[in-house]
């Protein structure tokens, strides 16, 4: 069995993709805007990784941030 079915499956009493991202959202939500946006940067890869739609609940952390984040072009 491959790793991503292995992760999405959670066997062997190891957490399933979900629960893991479930933690990471939670980390998403700390105060700290530099952290929080290290935390949602990670949060992306593992749900573009493993193909999971929470844009409601990275959209619900993310816009009451956005007013006090620099955005470089």
């Amino acid at each position: 069995m491959l790793c991503r079915e292995e992760m999405l499956s959670g066997r062997d009493g190891q957490p399933t993709v979900e629960e893991i991202v479930d933690v990471m959202l939670k980390e998403c939500c700390k105060q700290n805007v530099v952290y929080k946006m290290e935390a949602l940067q990670c949060a992306a890869s593992i749900l573009h990784s493993y193909e999971i739609d929470r844009m409601k609940n990275i959209t619900d952390i993310l816009l009451p941030v956005l007013p006090q984040v620099r955005i470089f072009c």
